[in-house]
């Protein structure tokens, strides 16, 4: 992700400094200090699934706790995680001449 992130940054400066409001945005809505199933209504659950940093703290906490890996997160961050590397590496080597030019 974060190679996908730097290439758009290389051709728009400004999207530095609205990078890390998303980054708190994303933070937020991880449920990194909040238990999803308490505050967020049964039908909204969707957003949470589909949301791949959630995955792998639900398995996280699930390997805290000493409670068996949810496979069905752990199947979606490894496929985000494949296919955000993979996009990355496809921009890097569509741009990578310009990446001297911008620096």
């Amino acid at each position: 992700m974060v190679i996908i992130v730097i290439n758009i940054i290389i051709d728009f400066r400004d999207l530095e400094y609205l990078w890390s409001v998303i980054l708190m945005l994303i933070m937020y809505t991880c449920a990194i200090f909040y238990k999803p199933e308490k505050i967020i209504e049964k039908h909204y659950g969707w957003i949470l699934d589909i949301n791949p940093l959630y995955s792998i703290i639900i398995n996280f906490r699930n390997s805290i706790f000493g409670l068996p890996i949810d496979m069905k997160a752990f199947l979606i961050s490894i496929i985000f995680s494949l296919v955000s590397l993979l996009i990355g590496i496809f921009l890097f080597y569509h741009k990578q001449d310009k990446f001297i030019l911008h620096i």
